[in-house]
């Protein structure tokens, strides 16, 4: 692991003084070889339930140690289903993950990532209101040495169950109709 050592320097005049302001060192973790990846089954939701998998892919030659997942619910549209988290296919255990209702979030502890493997998470969520609504979400992972990682944006769109899809074979696209 790399790291990037960063500091402001400001140069001006204070009450006719030549001044230098320097700020603090910012410091951050440059981890070559871990990837965090956030999917999910559906981009257009219209029924059942949504599966978001997360993948953490660690191609370095050391082991990710103690990585704690993070994941915020947005619970004013969606609600996690209980019991729905699987770490690499198997269903977790109730030591492996926890749902805080109060801050809204999701921490899954898959165990170590040895040197070139891979940790597939899944869980699932349900719509709170049948109606439309763009859903955006990502996922961290904290490792005890304080780096982490943030997974790109998943962006699915919910359409109300009453929505039908049909293939519009006049114009060869594709519409929607009540």
């Amino acid at each position: 692991m790399s790291e990037l050592n960063n500091k402001v320097v400001v140069l001006g005049n204070y009450n006719d003084i030549p001044t230098s302001v320097t700020s603090n060192t910012s410091v951050v973790n440059i981890i070559d070889g871990l990837t965090l990846t956030k999917t999910a089954n559906k981009q257009n939701w219209s029924d059942g339930l949504l599966t978001y998998a997360i993948t953490l892919e660690n191609k370095t030659e050391i082991t990710y140690e103690n990585p704690t997942i993070s994941d915020v619910i947005n619970t004013d549209l969606i609600e996690f289903v209980n019991d729905s988290v699987q770490i690499d296919g198997i269903d977790a255990s109730s030591s492996q993950y926890s749902y805080n209702t109060n801050i809204k979030t999701l921490t899954i502890t898959p165990g170590d990532i040895t040197k070139d493997t891979t940790k597939s998470i899944t869980f699932k969520v349900k719509k709170r209101y049948d109606r439309p609504f763009k859903l955006i979400s990502n996922t961290l992972v904290k490792c005890s040495n304080s780096s982490k990682i943030v997974s790109n944006d998943v962006v699915v769109i919910s359409l109300p169950s009453i929505y039908h899809y049909k293939k519009n074979y006049d114009c060869k696209s594709p519409f929607w109709r009540i």
